[in-house]
């Protein structure tokens, strides 16, 4: 195996079929319990918890927290979850915004056909 002083491994894991996921995981695993510096980039959660001792949970460039894998994985997890209710909440009130749009413009155009009835009414 080639030695170098820092290994990056970036997302390597979640792709391949099962075989290939299987002997990266394998050959990870050795890597990481060696004495290699090992950098493990990865937005799974269970494989960050398996294969790491210390974790980095990085924010828009910076150190957001560091620490114990499962402690870091499951704020990692808390932030995920609340970015995705917070977009489901901005896609409901968009939703509800088209809708009154919708309406308005229902309203509208009911008021223009009532005053173009009115008119035709009045002009026999």
């Amino acid at each position: 195996m080639t030695h170098v002083d820092i290994l990056l491994i970036d997302e390597v894991l979640s792709v391949g079929d099962a075989q290939f996921r299987g002997k990266a995981q394998t050959a990870m695993k050795e890597r990481v319990t060696g004495e290699q510096t090992v950098v493990f980039v990865s937005h799974m959660a269970d494989q960050v918890k398996a294969m790491c001792d210390r974790v980095i949970l990085l924010e828009e460039g910076r150190i957001a927290l560091e620490g114990d894998p499962v402690e870091v994985m499951d704020a990692y997890n808390d932030r995920v979850n609340k970015a995705r209710k917070t977009g489901a909440e901005q896609q409901e009130k968009h939703a509800q915004f088209e809708q009154r749009l919708l309406q308005m413009d229902e309203e509208k155009l009911h008021k223009l056909v009532q005053r173009e009835l009115q008119k035709s009414d009045e002009e026999r």
